[in-house]
């Protein structure tokens, strides 16, 4: 009788946090046997797997950030900064990607956090994006994704842009 080793690698996606459990079954099949029962496939054992889906929690010191610029003569149009903090309050390590499209960015664009782990950001808002002098107003939302989970969330950004007459 010989032994054989066999590695199993297991991973799935949790869509929602929570205890997530499935039944595998390994079978062999005898090839090359002349009754149909050889062909046949037959247990050879069973696995229970079972895992805590914890779903990606960060916490961050401001879930909106307004910027507000008013245009003066004679000045020119400065990019705007304010800080951000982010905590990863899960159990688990996160990994993350923040996306900002102009007139806002975002640095440091990607991090990961230990849990309880905190980091600092900078997001930025470029008034003079248009090289233009019209007053607007414009809103984005900063996706914040998962590498390993399909769980998305955002930061609200909106830059005011006023040009008095």
């Amino acid at each position: 009788l010989k032994h054989v080793k066999l590695l199993i690698v297991y991973r799935c996606l949790g869509l929602a946090a929570g205890l997530v459990s499935e039944q595998l079954q390994c079978q062999f099949t005898v090839s090359g046997s002349t009754s149909n029962a050889g062909n046949k496939p037959k247990p050879v054992f069973d696995i229970a797997l079972s895992a805590e889906v914890a779903a990606p929690l960060l916490d961050l010191s401001k879930r909106a950030i307004d910027f507000v610029y008013t245009h003066e003569r004679g000045k020119s149009p400065q990019i705007m900064v304010e800080p951000l903090e982010v905590r990863n309050i899960s159990r688990l390590p996160a990994t993350f990607t923040l996306k900002a499209t102009t007139p806002f960015s975002i640095e440091p664009a990607a991090l990961s956090l230990q849990p309880e782990e905190s980091a600092a950001l900078t997001v930025t808002f470029e008034p003079d994006f248009q090289h233009d002098l019209v007053s607007q107003t414009v809103k984005q939302r900063c996706l914040i994704s998962y590498p390993d989970n399909p769980q998305k969330d955002y930061l609200d950004l909106t830059g005011m842009i006023n040009f008095p007459n």
